[in-house]
């Protein structure tokens, strides 16, 4: 249903869709970003966390594809639907799995936003079978469908959504301003560069993990039926996203009365074992709540201490999340497409810790640091939720605009 002067279109009738695809290029240090899916979010495109790729690789790769301003970037795989607008001016380059769209018969703001309502989005995880993670062909993105209202009528919407846009953008800086002012402030405490008043005198211990704990594994032996009812796990996403175990992100696997499974508890560390680059492999997250009979997935080990009184799990959510403890972790990653993590390699590396109480003032200014990101995070969540709210009105006409 379509309000009076609405029609409704395939992507594919709204102007060009190319599929970018080329042979593996030769990544290099300093060059040119090629975009990939995984690169790909919401908004104008960003190379923060692009790979390089030399100009002549850049030529060969875009021989087929030119990119515009006002072009949309699109994923087919991964997080599907994921999509940015190229605002940019300067070169890149597109990776395997990307799909460049080209508004030709359609106001590309407009367009862009409504790649993001529910409308779509209903359809490409139709297509995909409900997974986040499945690849949809080129087909049927040609296939998806879209409303089109009269022209001034899409400049306005995309007038009206794009001040959320911005709001949203405002909002991610200062995220992103206060997770380098937590940075900042964490590595000095956490090298003992910057000591705490009354602390200053005081020599710091220096300790394998070995010496101060011991790992364990996974859950293990399990098939895809065994999960979605039964008792709560953690999975590898909570392990790998924040450093604090989020209990209420955990999902569910059937354990039979029988099994020997290793149960999780409070004050328990976990590690990520595998990742396709070495600086995301061995991302640690603490468990600070008490579960009760929980478990751990099989891409993770779990890590006990056999003292709360030496190391504070408080202490190591942060400290094992660190530059230099990331960096030894990173000489440890083993791989050469996938990157893995050996328990008995990580047991080696040492650690330098302040006294009990110096690690708890520690942990209470970092504490109060970290509640501050977290309210950024809220506020962005908050802002993103009520521009889905509008979106949804706008896009299927339920409300209507002024022009």
């Amino acid at each position: 249903m379509v309000p009076d002067g609405w029609g409704v279109s395939a992507l594919q009738e709204v102007g060009p869709i190319i599929d970018c695809k080329h042979r593996t290029p030769t990544y290099v240090g300093n060059g040119i970003p090629i975009v990939s899916p995984g690169n790909l979010r919401w908004g104008a495109l960003s190379f923060e966390t692009c790979r390089r790729v030399s100009s002549k690789d850049h030529v060969s790769l875009m021989d087929h594809c030119t990119v515009e301003i006002g072009d949309i970037v699109y994923g087919r795989n991964q997080s599907v639907g994921v999509g940015s607008r190229v605002v940019c001016d300067q070169p890149f380059a597109l990776g395997q799995d990307t799909v460049l769209i080209k508004p030709k018969r359609i106001d590309p703001r407009f367009l862009y936003e409504q790649l993001q309502s529910s409308l779509v989005l209903r359809q490409i995880k139709k297509l995909s079978g409900g997974s986040t993670f499945s690849r949809i062909n080129l087909g049927e993105i040609r296939k998806l469908i879209v409303t089109v209202p009269p022209l001034p009528e899409q400049k306005k919407i995309a007038e009206i959504l794009s001040t959320w846009d911005a709001a949203i953008e405002t909002a991610e800086k200062l995220l992103a301003n206060a997770e380098t002012q937590k940075r900042a402030l964490m590595q000095p405490l956490l090298a003992g560069k910057r000591r705490l008043k009354g602390f200053e005198g005081r020599e710091w211990i220096r300790r394998t993990l070995g010496e101060l704990g011991e790992p364990y594994g996974g859950l293990s032996g399990k098939s895809a039926g065994d999960f979605g009812q039964g008792k709560p796990f953690i999975t590898y996403m909570t392990v790998f996203s924040r450093s604090r175990v989020d209990v209420n992100a955990m999902q569910f696997v059937e354990i039979g009365p029988k099994e020997k499974q290793h149960r999780v508890r409070k004050g328990d560390i976990f590690f990520t074992v595998s990742s396709e680059t070495p600086d995301e492999v061995g991302m640690s997250s603490v468990l600070l709540d008490d579960v009760g009979e929980a478990y751990l997935n099989s891409f993770c080990f779990g890590y006990r201490l056999n003292s709360l009184k030496t190391l504070r799990p408080e202490y190591a959510r942060y400290l094992l999340r660190g530059s230099q403890f990331r960096r030894d972790i990173r000489k440890l990653a083993q791989g050469a497409t996938r990157y893995n993590l050996s328990k008995r390699q990580l047991m080696h590396l040492y650690v330098e810790l302040p006294s009990f109480e110096e690690q708890e003032q520690i942990v209470g200014i970092l504490d109060a640091e970290d509640d501050r990101v977290e309210a950024y995070r809220k506020d962005i969540e908050m802002l993103r939720s009520e521009k889905r709210a509008l979106m949804q009105q706008l896009m299927t006409g339920m409300r209507r605009v002024t022009v």
